[in-house]
């Protein structure tokens, strides 16, 4: 939520909420100097202005979901216990920025089967069939991380914000019979 675009109050506009008193000053300033000089003074925007800034970002999120992630981190938890935990904590803050994203998970069996999972597409609204498909995350096969990156990018690409992020979450450890 401390990331929400907030209201910006914007100097010298042609039109807006309030007199920008500063400008005003300025203006009346230079005014009196150019009379002195017989010189012309052009109409300044005199106004402040309070309007909601954007961002324009899209995120994809793509989490491992390989055999390595069945592992114990302590007594509590296994590292897809804390990916998916990472997964509800990025939702929950991205959906509060209103930012566009989307979550994939990915799993190989060797390198000619890549598992691509939907977990949440860009055009799909965060909602409890969302975080039900987050609840059902498990981890299965192999770490094979280079078609999924490949194919991640490819649907960023596709997408028209003006910035792309694609966020790899990962235990780092590869998994692989070749």
């Amino acid at each position: 939520q401390s990331l929400t675009p907030e209201r910006q109050r914007l100097r010298g506009q042609l039109s807006g909420d309030d007199i920008d008193i500063d400008a005003c000053v300025r203006f009346s300033a230079e005014r009196a100097g150019a009379n002195n000089h017989g010189l012309a003074v052009a109409s300044p925007g005199l106004y402040l202005d309070n309007r909601q800034q954007s961002r324009d970002m899209a995120c994809l999120l793509l989490a491992d979901l390989s055999m390595s992630t069945d592992t114990w981190v302590n007594n509590q938890a296994r590292v897809i216990d804390v990916i998916r935990d990472s997964l509800y904590l990025l939702c929950e803050a991205l959906a509060a920025t209103r930012d566009r994203f989307a979550l994939y998970g990915f799993s190989s069996v060797r390198r000619d089967n890549v598992r691509f999972h939907l977990l949440k597409g860009f055009d799909e609204q965060y909602s409890d069939q969302i975080r039900g498909r987050l609840a059902h995350i498990k981890p299965g096969f192999y770490t094979r991380m280079g078609a999924a990156i490949r194919h991640a990018s490819a649907i960023l690409q596709q997408q028209q914000n003006a910035r792309r992020l694609l966020l790899i979450r990962t235990d780092g450890k590869p998994t692989a019979l070749d």
